[in-house]
């Protein structure tokens, strides 16, 4: 699937698919036409080679998205066509598969392969053409090509720009991050995320999105608005945020009413209030979703505890460096991905601060393929407790504390309260295609944890800022 992003000056509007981006897209144009509107010109970008796309935007979104996306009346059952494969037909019998028939020269070896596979050989090779094709895509050096199309676009007259592109091409990261950091808008986070994007999820845990816009998105919309009545958005309990504190406490981070504390991808706010009833620090709480951040909002004001809402991006935090005694992201650091959270997240604590960070762990080295072959398709940044310390390390932190969640945090404290959510939200939408991919998502997840839950979970992990 291609991707696109869209972008108002330094500002990341959307990114995601085609219908995502058209939709953002004529959601401008309508803007800058209605009465008193104001003229933003933006620019929409593809990935695949980073440089600059237009499309007719004249007309109503259905318009617009009836004449942009491209024909997906049929497809293959054994293999996706080209790109420059014709429309499908309709018609009586078997649908049309679109595909193209040109002459291929094979040696006798290739032949013999093809023979032994369980598909036909034509299915054989579109399926092979599709593997190298998305291999192709996540090569480094192409991507780094494509991202340095698009920066030169966006912002070729930017601070240290020409030293940016060269560590860009050299695929030295840690000098492009140093540099980029220092640009405005969503360029930092958008440039870290290109090399690390947060792998895409069925259900969300916790904080949403990195890069969009809730009100452009109607996939994330819908997430909200199944999420927001759930007691947690993500696997957890008060007891386990308190065992974190006592395992901070024990490393000498002891957190009181003098601390500061940002809690990213907050979500609601179950363990955001109970780390302010247990310390009674001053805390910001970060999550995407204004939804969330209003409940959270209301919690605290009951409580009366000194807390801060305030919407933004995980991966462009408005922060300064040093600014807080500690870090809190429980069951959110999966959005911009263990490694890349962790970095990112370093330079906002004090020398000696505190992070606590749950993360979806295998609870050994050994579990079965099929549990395997679930989570490597999504969430790949998946491993062994073991794997993760030592990814800390290397990012900056001491370990001063490890522990897996109870089973109890994923069925009483999370999956039980979404099954009740599940049946009204398809009613609210009219069961539409959307909504039952959400509620699909969720009820797969939910039934791999009841067969395999002994091999995985959330493992918390407590870190020093070294």
């Amino acid at each position: 699937m291609k991707t696109y992003s869209i972008f108002v000056s330094y500002r990341l509007v959307a990114s995601g698919d085609l219908k995502t981006v058209l939709s953002a897209a004529k959601a401008l144009v309508d803007a800058q036409s209605a009465p008193g509107g104001e003229s933003e010109n933006f620019l929409i970008f593809e990935h695949a080679t980073g440089r600059q796309v237009d499309f007719d935007l004249r007309g109503s979104l259905e318009d617009v998205l009836a004449r942009e996306l491209p024909s997906t009346d049929a497809a293959p059952t054994d293999g996706a066509p080209s790109d420059g494969a014709p429309a499908a037909k309709t018609g009586k019998g078997r649908p049309k598969l679109g595909v193209v028939s040109a002459e291929v020269t094979l040696l006798p070896r290739h032949w013999e392969w093809l023979a032994a596979q369980p598909t036909r050989a034509s299915g054989t090779i579109r399926r092979l053409v599709e593997e190298a094709r998305v291999k192709e895509g996540t090569d480094p050096k192409r991507r780094a090509e494509a991202l340095g199309n698009l920066l030169w676009c966006l912002g070729g007259d930017l601070n240290d720009f020409e030293n940016a592109t060269r560590a860009l091409y050299a695929l030295d990261t840690g000098r492009l991050f140093s540099i980029t950091d220092q640009w405005p808008g969503d360029l930092p986070s958008f440039v870290r995320n290109w090399f690390s994007p947060a792998p895409p999820r069925n259900v969300p845990v916790q904080s949403l999105a990195v890069h969009t816009d809730p009100t452009l998105d109607p996939t994330l919309a819908l997430m909200e608005d199944l999420f927001r009545d759930a007691p947690r958005q993500g696997p957890g309990e008060g007891a386990q945020t308190a065992r974190a504190l006592e395992l901070a406490a024990a490393a000498g981070a002891r957190l009181g009413p003098d601390s500061r504390i940002a809690d990213l991808g907050c979500g609601t706010g179950a363990q955001t209030l109970e780390l302010a009833r247990l310390t009674g620090a001053d805390i910001v709480a970060v999550d995407i979703l204004p939804s969330f951040l209003e409940r959270l909002e209301e919690g605290a004001r009951k409580l009366g505890a000194r807390v801060r809402p305030l919407q933004a991006s995980m991966g462009a935090l408005p922060f300064s460096d040093g600014e807080f005694d500690a870090l809190w992201a429980e069951g959110s650091v999966y959005n911009m991905g263990f490694r890349e959270g962790l970095s990112a997240w370093r330079r906002f604590l004090k020398k000696g601060g505190i992070l606590c960070v749950s993360e979806l762990t295998w609870f050994g080295e050994s579990r079965p393929a099929e549990a395997e072959a679930y989570w490597g398709r999504e969430y790949p940044g998946i491993d062994t407790a073991a794997a993760k310390l030592k990814i800390a390390e290397e990012c900056g932190y001491v370990p001063a504390g490890y522990f897996p969640l109870p089973s109890r945090c994923w069925t009483e404290g999370y999956y039980r309260p979404l099954e009740g959510l599940i049946d009204p939200f398809l009613a609210r939408h009219d069961g539409s295609a959307a909504a039952r991919r959400i509620a699909e998502g969720l009820r797969e997840e939910m039934e791999v944890y009841d067969r395999f839950g002994d091999f995985y979970g959330y493992g918390f992990y407590v870190l020093i800022k070294r």
